[in-house]
């Protein structure tokens, strides 16, 4: 029986007021939320970016 490969949880720098949070917040998700984020432009997973934003 195959088992469902787990996420490795992904710390995000928020951008812009989204379903992930308030812009300005770092968030943990799932690799494949962290992706979807970045794409649309809502999420910086650089982590310079993550670092900064927690200082």
């Amino acid at each position: 029986m195959a088992t469902k490969k787990q996420d490795k949880p992904v710390e995000a720098f928020i951008l812009r007021d989204c379903v992930f949070g308030k812009a300005g917040d770092v968030v943990e998700l799932s690799e494949a939320d962290a992706e979807i984020g970045k794409l649309h432009g809502m999420l910086d997973l650089h982590p310079a970016a993550v670092k900064a934003a927690k200082k």
